[in-house]
């Protein structure tokens, strides 16, 4: 199994085990940030220190590429947005980097959608993924961007998913 579908899922038992808030000042899908301390406390521990470390070297090794396949480019993004998220939660000393990545990232949802295709599994499925893990990390990020990038972000990851809504049957 590749170290990214161990880190997807481990990216979730994290955030499934958190207390859920009620108050909230915008969706915070999964966590909150009050929850972050709690978060940051069992990442000082195994296995979620070693989550840690890999969300890490993820975000600092990660960059989108244009050259990649469709399949490809759509994994590089979940990659670069989930373990940017959790890096962004876990290490907040560094938290506006991983933002920045996790944005920059973000900001290329316009490649992937120019190769969305109903035609094949590959063109549907992995850009499916990559758009639920990116609509949650700008959930993570979302106090951190300016109502400019949150607009831009927010357009893109609209019309990626207007595409899926108008193409399913």
């Amino acid at each position: 199994m590749p170290v990214t579908c161990v880190f997807l899922s481990s990216f979730f038992i994290l955030f499934l085990i958190s207390p859920v808030k009620s108050v909230q000042t915008h969706p915070f899908l999964i966590v909150n940030s009050s929850d972050y301390s709690v978060l940051q406390s069992r990442s000082l521990e195994s296995p979620w220190a070693e989550m840690k470390s890999l969300a890490i070297s993820d975000i600092n090794n990660l960059n989108y590429d244009y050259s990649l396949s469709i399949k490809d480019k759509s994994y590089r993004m979940r990659d670069i947005v989930s373990s940017g998220s959790l890096a962004y939660i876990l290490d907040p000393v560094n938290k506006l980097n991983y933002k920045n990545k996790i944005r920059d990232a973000l900001l290329n949802w316009d490649d992937i959608y120019n190769n969305l295709s109903c035609n094949n599994w590959v063109s549907v499925v992995p850009p499916g993924t990559a758009f639920f893990e990116s609509t949650l990390a700008l959930d993570i990020i979302y106090n951190d961007l300016t109502t400019t990038e949150i607009n831009l972000i927010e357009n893109k990851l609209k019309k990626v998913g207007d595409w899926f809504y108008s193409n399913t049957d």
